[in-house]
């Protein structure tokens, strides 16, 4: 992706924009249209990738186009996750304490989380919702790692721009409460919501790390 001005924008605003793929004479790896199609090749991530039937020298035609409400959304969620998840993820793999509930991190603190909540972002949405899943299932036993997804609620992370105030706990659980309501009943189901209740947040960050390492 990248960013580009508008002369139907306001003056010095920007709007994101990318390549949508239309065509390729290279075919698609194993038929699987859906998994590898090449309008991957345009997509800023490292998760998902174009993967071809033969090669070399593939081409792909591409028309620019604005990103979609649904990608945009899609983005907002990953960004959502990887920003809550990001304290248990440098406790867990970085050993970085984690801060009060009810206090800021330390420079040395907030540096570790910056760089654990980029790589969360190099992971799968999936990935990032089966983890973010076991850290709220934890914290209704009020671990202290699954707590870790209150820290740093700001309006820049919360969902639609608002984020609760400090001490508001009720607004706290709407908020969390809602984004893993959503994820059981749109992505995992009922087989997947009765495997989470019980997920050890240590472990799934094990095996997700150890998969994206």
């Amino acid at each position: 992706t990248s960013s580009s001005s508008s002369s139907s924008c306001k003056p010095g605003a920007t709007y994101p924009v990318r390549f949508k793929a239309l065509y390729t004479d290279g075919g698609v790896d194993e038929n699987l249209y859906q998994q590898y199609w090449c309008d991957l090749a345009f997509e800023c991530n490292a998760w998902g990738a174009y993967c071809s039937k033969v090669s070399p020298n593939v081409n792909v035609l591409g028309i620019i186009q604005t990103p979609s409400a649904k990608e945009q959304a899609a983005l907002q969620h990953r960004a959502f996750l990887a920003d809550r998840c990001r304290f248990a993820a440098g406790r867990m793999l970085a050993r970085v304490p984690l801060p009060p509930l009810d206090g800021p991190p330390t420079r040395r603190q907030s540096r570790y989380y910056a760089k654990a909540g980029a790589t969360l972002l190099r992971w799968s949405t999936s990935a990032l919702e089966r983890l973010y899943c076991a850290l709220y299932a934890s914290r209704r036993s009020l671990e202290p790692v699954g707590r870790s997804l209150e820290l740093g609620l700001t309006q820049a992370t919360a969902p639609g721009g608002s984020a609760p105030g400090a001490g508001d706990a009720e607004a706290v659980e709407a908020l969390l409460s809602e984004k893993y309501h959503e994820i059981l009943r749109l992505r995992l189901g009922s087989d997947g919501a009765e495997a989470v209740k019980d997920a050890n947040p240590a472990e799934v960050l094990q095996a997700l790390s150890s998969a994206y390492s």
